[in-house]
């Protein structure tokens, strides 16, 4: 097992890849991000010149205008994930993204990458739980052309009956790759057994398999006519444009849409089995952990306090707690993370690691240890001080492209930040004090209450097969 890829694999995005499941995303080109000029990169050391534009349609445009010729959009339809799948069609909105680019209007599946790849568009068309989004960047000359692809696509989808086949036989092949890989399946087990078999977040991958022979091009069809309305579109765009051609552009593409109504949000469901200990088994060389409980909304406001907290006790480098106990004193695994996880229908603490079978005890042993230690003793001056500085200082880097501007910014609007969050964001961790960041802590973390799923070569009687 390569230790370089496990350890840069779970620590760069844990909280995602514990609780995302599965999800589609293709791309076209490079989606490297392109380097802002001088006068762009400015706006990384003071607040962008963001803006909110008004369409005809009702829908809000948070615009962020620059002087080089490129221009990044990301369009995303709320509540039109997976959440919101018809229950028996699991995983339908990840056959619409899969398949949204394998033809539309005048173009066939080959014509349109053609399309794709002589106006120089990135295209990205991904499905998570709660949202759908597509997201391209272009030079500024093929705008037009990229916002007629979009809307090719919304509108227009081909779902030829050969593109179908092929792109089924695709997913098949990687979730039946699932059902023998640690992650996925522990992912499940974590996802039946915390959130419930009841819980719009689960779709198991055997039901996926199931079902996706019998899903048709018009279920496809009916679900984004309901899913892809006016009422739940929201517009990130960032590059070189005049206010009055981006809100044409924009209501040019998307007024041909439904108006529709904002799909409804299922309700939340209360998290279930905390403190216990589930496990499967699996012949692997390293025994897979995760651990879970439950956190706060993402805005609460103690959870600038508990996300500088997670930060000091999992944040996965050798700064963190975790890190210095399981990994630098002990040598027992390659990684531990820990961190926050908030979403529409579920808000946790979630972490990952990895270690050898004989010594799994030990390290949920020092885990459940350093839950139970940073509430006793809670946390120093000097641990909250370079956090503080290093959550603050990296601000930046999420504005250097376009790219990573509007990516940054959809995912405020998917949190329901207001426009000026970017000028209050820092000031929000500036201010912690000590007794903050213990307090949130307390109010949260509880030792008891962490449920453990472990995947390996185990000989535990209690837990599932």
């Amino acid at each position: 097992m390569n230790k370089r890829l496990i350890f840069l694999t779970c620590v760069s995005g844990i909280a995602l890849a514990i609780f995302a499941g599965l999800s589609i995303k293709k791309r076209y080109q490079s989606t490297s991000d392109i380097p802002l000029t001088q006068a762009q990169d400015s706006m990384t050391t003071s607040p962008l010149p963001l803006q909110e534009l008004k369409t005809s349609l009702g829908n809000a445009i948070w615009f962020v205008p620059t002087e080089i010729p490129v221009i990044s959009i990301n369009i995303t339809f709320r509540h039109s994930g997976d959440k919101n799948c018809p229950s028996e069609f699991p995983g339908l909105t990840d056959l619409v993204a899969a398949l949204l680019d394998e033809g539309a209007g005048p173009y066939d599946s080959q014509g349109f990458k053609k399309a794709l790849l002589e106006k120089n568009i990135n295209l990205s068309i991904s499905s998570n739980r709660d949202n759908f989004t597509i997201a391209f960047r272009t030079v500024k000359e093929n705008l037009k052309a990229a916002l007629d692809l979009i809307q090719a696509m919304l509108t227009a989808p081909l779902f030829a009956e050969e593109d179908m086949r092929r792109v089924k036989e695709q997913i098949t092949a990687s979730l039946q790759q699932s059902l023998h890989m640690p992650q996925p399946i522990a992912r499940e087990t974590l996802q039946k057994n915390v959130y419930g078999e009841n819980h719009p977040y689960y779709k198991s991958i055997k039901d996926r398999l199931r079902v996706l022979p019998s899903i048709s091009g018009d279920q496809l069809k009916n679900y984004m006519k309901k899913a892809f309305t006016q009422s739940n579109l929201e517009v990130i765009v960032c590059g070189a444009a005049s206010e009055d051609e981006i809100v044409k552009e924009i209501e040019g593409t998307f007024k041909v849409l439904p108006k529709g109504e904002l799909l409804s949000r299922p309700e939340p469901l209360p998290l279930q089995n905390l403190g216990k200990t589930y496990s499967v088994s699996m012949d692997i060389p390293q025994t897979l952990i995760y651990f879970v409980q439950s956190g706060i909304p993402r805005l609460d406001p103690d959870i600038y306090a508990l996300l500088v907290g997670m930060r000091i006790l999992g944040s996965g480098d050798f700064e963190s707690r975790l890190w210095q106990q399981i990994r630098e004193k002990r040598g027992l695994a390659y990684f531990c993370s820990a961190d926050i996880a908030t979403s529409a229908l579920a808000n946790v603490i979630m972490g990952a690691t990895a270690t050898k079978t004989e010594s799994v005890d030990e390290v949920i042993g020092l885990i459940k240890e350093e839950w139970k230690k940073i509430l006793d003793k809670g946390i120093t001056p000097e641990e909250l001080d370079f956090h503080k500085k290093n959550i603050t200082g990296s601000y930046p880097l999420s504005f250097g492209s376009t790219l990573s501007i509007v990516g940054t910014l959809a995912s405020y609007r998917n949190d329901n930040f207001p426009i000026d969050y970017i000028k209050t964001r820092n000031s929000n961790f500036e201010k912690l004090t000590v007794d903050d960041v213990n307090k949130s802590l307390r109010k949260v973390l509880n030792p008891d209450l962490l449920t453990f799923i472990i995947v390996g070569r185990l000989a535990l009687k209690t837990g599932i097969k």
